[in-house]
This record gives structure tokens, C-alpha cells and sequence, in this order.
């Protein structure tokens, strides 16, 4: 899933971000799993980068589940279509 710098530093804020390299880290490469077990970010040069992101790369983001990750993003982006309902009411009234 692509999401923003802005977003990843939103959603993900609070998150233990913890720098794995310029190339995607590889998880049990003889063992795959069936489903998603790590949240992993991508910094990109055009992203810039914060105190947190401090290293252009890969991101292992420690503390979050993939289903927590969906739920984080999604909780976001509600409350951000929410932010700009109220201030289109705002400005009309």
C-alpha cells in the first residue's frame, strides 16, 4: 500500500521505527509465511526526512501489526474526511 510521508508520520507517529537498510529486508526467506508479519516503510529521497525518519531506506515499524497498521491508517483518514466536512460546514454557514 502507498501512503505519504505525511501520512506515515501521522498515522504512524508514536510508532518504535527501527532502520533496516537502502533494500527491502527479507523475513524468513526459507520459510515464507502465508500472511503479512511485519510493517515495513520505504523513505524515498523525494519523501525528505524528520527526526524519527532520519535515513533514507526501509523501516521496520516494531510495535505494529499489519491489521493495527490498517486500522491506524484507516482511523486517519476518517478523521481527516471528518476535518474537512466540518471545515466546509464552517466556511458555508
Amino acid at each position: 500500500m502507498l501512503i505519504s510521508f505525511s501520512e506515515l508520520r501521522i498515522a504512524f507517529g508514536a510508532s518504535v521505527a527501527e532502520w533496516s537498510g537502502r533494500s527491502l529486508p527479507e523475513f524468513n526467506a526459507d520459510l515464507p509465511s502465508k500472511r503479512p508479519e511485519h510493517v515495513i516503510v520505504e523513505v524515498r529521497e523525494s519523501d525528505g526526512t524528520d527526526s524519527t525518519y532520519n535515513r533514507l531506506g526501509f523501516y521496520r515499524l516494531n510495535d505494529v501489526t499489519p491489521e493495527d497498521a490498517e486500522d491506524l491508517l484507516d482511523a486517519m483518514r476518517e478523521r481527516q474526511v471528518a476535518g474537512r466536512a466540518a471545515h466546509s460546514l464552517m466556511t458555508k454557514g
